[in-house]
C-alpha cells in the first residue's frame, strides 16, 4: 500500500493499493484483482486492476538526479491532471504535503488585492539552491 509517494522505476508486487501517487515506471502485479489505484498517475495500469480518477499523463520532473533540491519535483509544465489531480485538489506524489497549488492560488488572490490597476503578477517558482560543494577557507 502506497500513499502520497513518487515511485521512479519499475514496481513489482503481489497486491497493490495506490492513492495520490505517481508511478513513473512499469508496474507488475501478481494478483491484479486486488490492485486499486485512486487519484494516481501511472504510465499504464495493470489489466484487471480497479481505477478511480486516475491519469496516464506523463509527469515532467525538474530533476531526476538524486541529491538535488528539485529531485522528483514536478515541473510547472506538467499536466494539470497531475499537478492538481489529488483527492483534495492538490499535487499527486511526494510533494503533496507542500500544498503548492493552494499556495499559488492563495498568493495570487492576495497579490490581486494589493496590485495597482493594470498590472499583472507573474508567479516564479524558486527552489532552494544546491549546497556549496567546494572548499571553504577560514
Amino acid at each position: 500500500s502506497i500513499e502520497r509517494v513518487t515511485v521512479l522505476g519499475a514496481a513489482n508486487a503481489d497486491s497493490l493499493q495506490v492513492s495520490t501517487s505517481i508511478v513513473a515506471g512499469a508496474i507488475t502485479v501478481t494478483n491484479p484483482a486486488t490492485c486499486c489505484f485512486r487519484y494516481s498517475c501511472a504510465q499504464a495500469f495493470p489489466p484487471g486492476s480497479r481505477t478511480f480518477r486516475t491519469t496516464t499523463a506523463s509527469p515532467i520532473f525538474a530533476s531526476l538526479r538524486f541529491g538535488r533540491p528539485d529531485y522528483a519535483f514536478l515541473s510547472p509544465q506538467t499536466a494539470s491532471a497531475i499537478r492538481s489531480g489529488a483527492e483534495s485538489g492538490g499535487e499527486m506524489g511526494a510533494f503533496y504535503q507542500a500544498g503548492i497549488p493552494f499556495r499559488l492560488q492563495n498568493t495570487g488572490r492576495k497579490i490581486d488585492e494589493y496590485l495597482p490597476a493594470g498590472l499583472d503578477a507573474v508567479p516564479v517558482l524558486a527552489l532552494p539552491g544546491a549546497r556549496f560543494a567546494g572548499v571553504t577557507r577560514i
